[in-house]
């Protein structure tokens, strides 16, 4: 779940394992920065995640 709620906000998710040693996980997202004239308009790429998916990702029912 942590992939896809990385993925939905256009980032990306990664993990770099040793055996015996462990796993360390990345993750990388975007920053938007407001320049305090406007209000800003979503990114034109932005989608929106089905209502189901977002339901279990937020622990929904």
């Amino acid at each position: 779940m942590a992939k896809a709620l990385a993925l939905m906000q256009k980032g990306k998710l990664w993990v770099h394992s040793e055996e015996g040693k462990g796993a360390t996980f990345f993750f990388t997202l975007p920053v938007y920065v407001f320049s305090g004239e406007e209000t800003p308009a979503p990114p034109q790429s932005a989608q929106k995640a089905p209502p189901s998916l977002l339901k279990r990702l937020l622990g929904g029912s």
